[in-house]
């Protein structure tokens, strides 16, 4: 299957992994005992999916430009969408207010700030403290599509494996204790897109090498004990990052046109479909509902005595929130915004270069 198959023939293993990320996300958020202690490193594995992803999109992109915009087109409905739902939440209740903050207009100066990497300098919040992954993404699709302009395909992830090789030499031989985010979590990426290097391009050795790279550079993280402001690097981090890319690896192994069998494999690849707007809606908003119905109690007895709010109906109530707005909003929007934002970055595109040919024959 060609990368331009791949890309536009949903992967149902893909969804799974995704289903598997956010259920550990959302249980880390409303529980956080037992096995969903660790449910936060979900969002590692997303980081790994969507490194492999990007490179089956860049690999059916005509250019940088059509890369990023529909990297945009696929993220902005859903992100406006679900911030608006969040803030009205949190402006009708205010229980959250005074520890995270929101006003309406922060859902749209969000969907201004991040894919312009903050060039505006407008002070905002945001909705949800969830969407600070998505700040991680965008810096790297603009990474990937400046790298777009010069070279693609391998070439493209075989920079990026020097880049890292490059950034790790520096921790070496620096005292760098706190990298800028993009820094910190670019082995992940590179790990998704040397996976596609193996199973999809067939360079094995590079991809290999790639990840390689990409695992000492976060062993070292974790033995320097880099620190974010959501995922500090540590043995367990470095345990979830093998676990991702050796749950990617597994799913290689079972080919990509085999039919998904089971009831608990249907439900995982149904949430991996509605899992975008699930991690965007889940924390802020349940936990309001949490509240309101009083099993916001944070004490461990009072944990387990609300575990069927926490475990059951808020998860439930939050997934049909996120169905509908991927029904209603991501399924019809995603193309249409699409579209128009690749029409709007050509007529733009076609102007300058008229205005570079007129400027030259002047």
């Amino acid at each position: 299957m060609s990368p331009q198959q791949i890309a536009s023939t949903r992967n149902i293993y893909l969804d799974i992994l995704r289903g598997l990320a956010v259920l550990g996300v959302v249980g880390y958020h409303f529980y956080g005992r037992g096995p969903f202690a660790y449910g936060h490193f979900g969002v590692l594995l997303f980081f790994v999916i969507s490194g492999y992803c990007i490179q089956l999109s860049e690999a059916s992109s005509k250019n940088a430009w059509h890369f990023y915009t529909k990297r945009v087109a696929r993220l902005m409905p859903a992100l406006v969408t679900c911030g608006m739902l969040t803030a009205a939440v949190k402006i009708h209740y205010p229980v959250l207010l005074a520890e995270r903050p929101v006003d309406w207009i922060d859902p749209i100066l969000v969907a201004v700030n991040m894919p312009t990497l903050d060039l505006l300098q407008i002070p905002y919040h945001y909705p949800d403290w969830a969407y600070w992954s998505l700040a991680v993404e965008f810096e790297y699709y603009i990474l990937i599509s400046v790298l777009m302009l010069f070279v693609r395909g391998w070439i493209l992830v075989f920079l990026l494996i020097l880049g890292s090789i490059g950034v790790l030499v520096l921790f070496l031989i620096t005292p760098w204790k706190h990298p800028p985010q993009l820094a910190y979590f670019l082995p992940f990426f590179v790990a998704g897109a040397c996976l596609k290097l193996i199973f999809v391009d067939g360079k094995k050795h590079l991809g290999v090498l790639g990840i390689v790279t990409a695992i000492v550079y976060h062993a070292t993280c974790a033995h320097r004990g880099f620190v974010t402001s959501s995922l500090p690097a540590s043995m367990l981090s470095l345990v979830a990052f093998l676990l991702s890319i050796t749950l990617l690896v597994a799913i290689h192994c079972r080919g990509y046109e085999s039919a998904a069998n089971g009831r608990l494999v249907r439900i995982l690849a149904f949430v991996g479909l509605i899992s975008y707007p699930l991690y965007l809606l889940h924390q802020d908003i349940g936990n309001t509902f949490l509240h309101l119905v009083g099993a916001d109690c944070t004490a461990p007895a009072c944990v387990d005595t609300d575990a069927i709010w926490r475990l059951g109906i808020t998860p439930l109530l939050m997934g049909a929130l996120a169905w509908s707005v991927h029904r209603a909003v991501e399924r019809p929007l995603i193309p249409l915004f699409t579209q128009i934002l690749v029409w709007l970055i050509e007529a733009l595109s076609h102007v300058v270069r008229s205005s570079l040919r007129h400027f030259t024959r002047g």
